[in-house]
């Protein structure tokens, strides 16, 4: 008789070496361990991770593009810095781009996708409820991306990667602060409240989704305000 498991039994997804080091490198921001404008030498990473040198620059370039982090081929890589202003042109960037990523979705999406987008937010949830915060700001970050490859359209992807970094910004400000005290189960709800929407059609996943991040983003501009960023 085959194992029958439960419903809430948890789905795996194996990660490349890519994206484990991709993931080590956004750790190391979310733990603050790194700073906006601190060097990222590739030789020492590789050798602290245990894989190529290539590896690494490989990973180092996609966050380039993401704007992660700014690397000069042949010279340097460090962590990007970014000013409140540039932070509100990522923001409303953003919601431009994802707006047209959820109406892709909600068009084209299927059962794969809904439950694509939903493992990230039980990810999220599993990370809030162990008080991980950087598990939960990676979960965050992949959900996201999940969305721009859901929506099946290309062009849309390649947009919305360029504006990757705008979810955790402000951590790239050179605030010496911590982390915006959130309520992290609002931001799981409101992570939920996105699928639902799109799992309803584009007018309302396009509503939804720009009310979140005019939210999230009025939260992040006061944070930044009140310490003159």
């Amino acid at each position: 008789m085959p194992l029958a498991l439960s419903s809430r039994t948890r789905r795996i997804v194996p990660k490349s070496v890519l994206e484990q080091v991709h993931d080590a490198v956004l750790q190391a921001i979310f733990e603050r361990r790194v700073r906006p404008g601190d060097r990222v030498i590739e030789s020492a990473l590789a050798k602290e991770l245990g894989v190529a040198q290539a590896t690494v620059n490989q990973v180092l370039f996609d966050l380039d593009s993401k704007g992660i982090v700014s690397k000069t081929p042949n010279k340097e890589t460090r962590i990007n810095r970014f000013s409140y202003g540039e932070i509100e042109t990522l923001f409303t960037i953003r919601i431009a781009l994802e707006s047209l990523a959820v109406e892709a979705v909600a068009k084209n999406g299927d059962a794969g996708s809904e439950a694509s987008l939903r493992f990230w937010v039980e990810e999220m949830r599993t990370a809030e409820r162990n008080d991980d915060t950087s598990k939960f700001y990676i979960a965050d970050y992949r959900f996201h991306q999940e969305l721009y490859r859901q929506s099946k359209n290309p062009v849309i992807v390649r947009a919305c990667q360029a504006v990757a970094v705008a979810p955790f910004a402000y951590l790239l400000t050179g605030s010496k602060d911590d982390l915006i005290p959130i309520n992290y189960q609002v931001m799981v709800t409101d992570h939920e409240e996105i699928v639902d929407a799109t799992m309803k059609g584009p007018t309302e996943a396009v509503a939804v989704v720009q009310s979140k991040l005019e939210k999230w983003l009025n939260t992040d501009l006061s944070y930044l305000r009140d310490r003159n960023v």
